[in-house]
C-alpha cells in the first residue's frame, strides 16, 4: 500500500538489538512489579477485612439503636 502511494521504505535501517543494560532494567522492573503485586494483594486483604468489620459494627450499632428506640431510651440520659 505504501509503494502504491509512492513511498518506499528504507530496508537498510535495522532495528537495534537490546543492550545488556536494557535487558537488565527490564528484569529489575519485572521483579519490582512482582513484589508490588504481592504487597498490593496483602493490602487488599487487610482493606477487605476492615470493610467487613466496619459493616458488622454498623449493623450492630443499627440494631442497638432500634432496641433503644423500641424501649423508649434515646441515649440522652
Amino acid at each position: 500500500m505504501l509503494e502504491e502511494m509512492g513511498i518506499t521504505p528504507d530496508h537498510t535501517v535495522r532495528e537495534k538489538k537490546p543492550t545488556l543494560r536494557t535487558v537488565g532494567l527490564a528484569v529489575l522492573a519485572t521483579v519490582r512489579m512482582q513484589r508490588m503485586q504481592v504487597a498490593w494483594a496483602e493490602n487488599k486483604k487487610v482493606h477487605e477485612s476492615l470493610i467487613k468489620k466496619l459493616e458488622s459494627m454498623k449493623r450492630a450499632q443499627g440494631q442497638s439503636t432500634k432496641k433503644r428506640i423500641a424501649s423508649g431510651r434515646f441515649g440522652f440520659e
